[in-house]
């Protein structure tokens, strides 16, 4: 897939808890994205990209956030840790338990697929339509 371009409705099956993430200048984050926080603790959209970190750091995204133009937290984001599903390109049942890792704010694959191996979370479950994650 794609990074994102609208909200995306990104079902739930666990929210552990809610917290707010400062947004990075001239980030746009969608509702429903996986959010990543760089190098400098800001959050932006999840990415096979080099310094960023969501495991632990970031979540899913609970609204539509636009920061462009803005400087370094001028905003906020909401964001839940939980269970959620997600596309995926590569992982499979036989992957369950394993880390995922991610391709950008939508899309999850296993560390063998992705460049940058930023971990999301754990594989729980696989389903036709994509995999449950736990976003911890």
């Amino acid at each position: 897939m794609a990074a994102l371009t609208q909200d995306r409705q990104t079902p739930a099956k666990f929210i552990q808890r809610y917290k707010s993430i400062p947004v990075a200048a001239n980030a746009r984050i969608f509702r429903g994205a996986i959010v990543a926080v760089n190098a400098a603790g800001f959050a932006v959209p999840a990415a096979d990209a080099v310094g960023l970190i969501i495991a632990g750091a970031g979540g899913r995204a609970e609204d539509f956030v636009d920061n462009t133009g803005g400087a370094n937290g001028a905003k906020s984001v909401r964001v839940s840790v939980g269970v959620f599903k997600y596309a995926t390109t590569t992982l499979t049942q036989a992957e369950v338990g394993d880390t995922a890792v991610a391709l950008d704010d939508q899309t999850v694959t296993t560390v063998a697929a992705a460049t940058n191996d930023i971990a999301v979370g754990k594989l729980e479950q696989v389903e036709p339509d994509g995999v449950w994650i736990a976003l911890f």
